[in-house]
C-alpha cells in the first residue's frame, strides 16, 4: 500500500499545468498523437498520474495507459470508445460511455460511477463501484472478483459469463437483468434487490 501510493505521487507529480492543459485538450480533439515528452511503458501511451477534466466526446482511443489517473468532474467518456486501454487504480467517478474492450479497471476507485453501453473482457477486480449507477448495459466476460458492489444500481443489464466472486454487496439493485453462464453466490447478495432477475 506505501509503495502503491508513492507510485500515484510520483506519477501524478510528474504532470505540469501546461502539460495536463495539452492532455485534456488533445482528449477533446481525440489524437493524443502530438502530445509533446509521452512515451511508451509497456506497450501503452503513458498517461498514469495524469488529471483528465475534458468532455471527451465521439472519439476512439486504444492502447493507452492511465492507471493512478483522476477524474474531476466534468471529466468523463461519452459516446467514445476505448480499447485495450488501463486505468488501475486511478479516480474515476464520472461517466464512462459508451463502448469499452478489454480495458481494466482493478483496484479504481468508481464510487458513484455511471456505466453505460458496452463493456467486453473488462477487469473490474477489487474497483470500488459503491453507488454505481447503470441502466440497460452490456456486460461480456468481465471480471468484478472481489468488486465493491454495495449500493450499486445495474438494473436491467446483460451480464454474459462474467465472474463474481468475492465480490460485495448490499443495498444496491440488479433488477431486472439477465445473468447468462454467470453465477452468483445467492448468500453474498445481501438485501440487494433481484426482482424479474432472469438466470441462463
Amino acid at each position: 500500500m506505501v509503495q502503491s501510493m508513492s507510485m500515484k505521487a510520483e506519477l501524478r507529480d510528474r504532470w505540469t499545468p501546461d502539460q495536463t492543459s495539452a492532455l485534456n485538450l488533445a482528449f477533446e480533439k481525440g489524437s493524443l498523437d502530438e502530445l509533446q515528452g509521452l512515451e511508451s511503458f509497456e506497450d501503452r501511451l503513458d498517461i498514469r498520474g495524469s488529471r483528465v477534466s475534458a468532455i471527451i466526446r465521439h472519439r476512439r482511443f486504444s492502447d493507452l495507459d492511465l492507471s493512478f489517473s483522476s477524474w474531476p468532474l466534468p471529466g468523463q467518456f461519452l459516446y467514445s470508445e476505448l480499447r485495450n486501454c488501463l486505468f488501475d487504480q486511478a479516480d474515476v467517478p464520472a461517466n464512462l460511455d459508451h463502448k469499452f474492450f478489454a480495458c481494466s479497471f482493478r483496484q479504481a476507485r468508481m464510487a458513484r460511477v455511471v456505466l453505460r453501453g458496452v463493456f467486453e473482457d473488462c477487469d473490474f477486480e477489487r474497483a470500488n463501484l459503491h453507488n454505481a449507477g447503470g441502466s440497460a448495459v452490456r456486460f461480456q466476460g468481465c471480471s468484478f472478483k472481489l468488486a465493491n458492489l454495495t449500493g450499486a444500481h445495474l438494473m436491467r443489464c446483460s451480464f454474459e459469463r462474467c465472474d463474481f466472486q468475492g465480490a460485495k454487496f448490499r443495498n444496491g439493485s440488479f433488477a431486472g437483468s439477465r445473468f447468462i453462464d454467470t453465477r452468483l453466490d445467492q448468500s453474498h447478495l445481501g438485501n440487494t434487490i433481484m426482482e424479474r432477475v432472469i438466470h441462463d
